[in-house]
């Protein structure tokens, strides 16, 4: 078992309050938990419930809140208008996780979409794996469209980057770490090829995307 997801069962079952603080630590990215955070917290806990100790941690979460988790649409039930709704790691499934809805979503959910999803723990099943919550809730996860032009330059040159995003109430930009506008454009000057990461966070979660800037070598 990796280390990630051992410390998560270890302190699962040394404290019923340390669960949601054990699943939510996650790797660093810079200044930003990277976008897949809110998936690796549901793959820790598929395991930390698939390990030897999981009678003992499957009766401290039953019955319990779960940290935010990010899967994809399998399934909605009717369509539009999920009740329950059927999430797996990727978009292919089979479903893993059935959410029964504490209300309708302010949103369309279609099979495909990716979400950030909570709720109360009540059933779990073994073979095949499947967790049910109730009392739960879906959120969006962020849209990012970005470009860059031109995409090479030779050294003092200007690039532009431009960007928008749907879902996001913040951007940063690394390898800086600058906070920006949820859409908008930036001048670029690197003085050598560089990959320019926006990171959009949004109550769904965090999505990311990535340009290119070349820089050639000065004319002789």
């Amino acid at each position: 078992m990796p280390l990630r997801g051992l410390a998560c069962v270890l302190v699962i079952i040394c404290s019923v309050a340390a669960l949601p603080a054990a699943l939510a630590q996650q790797p660093p990215s810079g200044k930003s938990m990277p976008p897949s955070a809110l998936l690796y917290r549901y793959l820790d806990l598929k395991q930390a419930l698939l390990s030897q100790h999981a009678g003992r941690i499957w009766d401290v979460l039953e019955g319990k809140a779960t940290p935010l988790m990010r899967l994809t649409v399998i399934s909605t039930d009717p369509p539009g208008q999920p009740a329950p709704l059927g999430l797996a790691p990727t978009s292919d499934g089979p479903a893993e996780v059935t959410l029964r809805l504490e209300r309708p979503p302010s949103f369309e959910v279609v099979p495909g979409m990716q979400v950030g999803f909570e709720g109360v723990a009540r059933e779990l099943t073994k073979q095949p794996f499947h967790l049910t919550l109730s009392d739960a809730s879906v959120r969006l996860q962020p849209v990012i469209t970005l470009s860059v032009e031109p995409k090479a330059i030779r050294r003092g040159e200007p690039a532009v980057l431009r960007w928008s995003t749907k879902d996001a109430y913040g951007v940063v930009l690394f390898p800086d770490g600058v906070e920006l506008a949820p859409s908008g454009l930036q001048g670029l000057s690197p003085r050598e090829t560089t990959t320019y990461t926006l990171v959009a966070k949004g109550r769904g979660g965090e999505a990311e995307a990535s340009v290119v800037v070349a820089v050639q070598p000065d004319l002789k």
